[in-house]
């Protein structure tokens, strides 16, 4: 053998040594193949070959977060977990990790699309090809919303008698709300809904009204009108029809001078999908004797009707 092509050979069988025993077990007789599969003597670095991608969750109106987990891979010590809105993985996002899920952090999630996810195994400076790809649905997100609540004044009232069918009872100062079985009364309250926080949605609605005087005892219904009027020209006449599907209730006071309420969240729901005519207050059992009246405090009265709105 010549001199030159001896020495050549001695010197690569040292340098398999030296990487043998200085790297450990197998490290210098790995390669890399043309996927990316560190490959050899020791075997394959694999990458997952299961796992799991959970339920995006919006956290702001254009990120989400993406919860993936997998099952350990031989000779891991660490994994790169990638997506990308591309299935090719045009530069794909990245995260490191050394256990087995992680929680990616998904943007451009103001418009829905699919995330494409896949897990690399890593061993020092090898890195393995790509488990298997999974996809999950992201977005579309919105804004977020803070939870709070707000309270809104009738924008407009009155009441109407079945006694006296042509009288109009727009500007009186106070509302009355009878069962009798001479004429039932009952009061009309309008309310403007506001725009709710973008994001939110209503969780609760509170319509309060100031009791001045009143048969104790007494339910009273607060339902939805169901077709237009104007409290100026509203009479018994030409009253709105309503429904009292889902109508609040409340008992009278047994004290003049205080707040009654009515949780009233399936009616203001309706109302906000629309269209809004506001609310008839009516006792539960009209047409009785002896009569029942109670008397509520108007936007004219200066305790006028409130909405509390909430929302989240």
């Amino acid at each position: 053998m010549p001199r030159v092509e001896r020495r050549v050979t001695v010197v690569a069988l040292l340098a398999t040594l030296v990487m043998l025993v200085g790297g450990g077990v197998a490290w210098a007789a790995w390669t890399v193949d043309g996927s990316g599969s560190a490959t050899g003597r020791a075997g394959a670095l694999a990458a997952p070959t299961t796992g799991s991608v959970g339920t995006a969750s919006c956290t702001s109106a254009t990120t989400a977060t993406l919860p993936v987990s997998f099952a350990p891979a031989d000779r891991a010590t660490g994994y790169r977990v990638q997506w990308s809105d591309s299935p090719a993985f045009t530069s794909p996002t990245t995260t490191t990790t050394t256990g087995t899920s992680t929680t990616l952090t998904i943007t451009g999630a103001g418009t829905a699309k699919t995330v494409h996810v896949r897990v690399l195994s890593t061993l020092g400076a090898w890195v393995s090809g790509s488990s298997p790809v999974a996809s999950a649905p992201v977005g579309p997100c919105g804004p977020t919303c803070t939870a709070g609540s707000t309270t809104v004044t009738a924008s407009g009232d009155a009441w109407i008698d079945e006694a006296d069918p042509t009288a109009n009872h727009g500007s009186d100062p106070t509302l009355s709300v009878s069962s009798s079985n001479s004429g039932d009364q009952r009061a009309l309250v309008q309310f403007d809904l506001p725009a709710l926080p973008d994001g939110c949605t209503l969780t609760g609605a509170t319509l309060q009204m100031y009791h001045a005087s009143g048969t104790a005892g007494r339910t009273i219904l607060a339902g939805r009108n169901t077709s237009s009027w104007t409290a100026s020209t509203v009479t018994n006449d030409n009253r709105p029809t309503s429904s009292i599907t889902d109508a609040g209730s409340s008992v009278s006071p047994s004290e003049p001078g205080t707040t009654q309420q009515w949780a009233v969240t399936p009616v203001v729901a309706a109302q906000y999908r629309g269209p809004n005519h506001g609310f008839v207050v009516r006792d539960q059992t009209e047409n009785s004797s002896p009569a029942a009246t109670q008397s509520y405090s108007s936007t004219e009265g200066g305790r006028p009707p409130q909405l509390v709105l909430t929302y989240g």
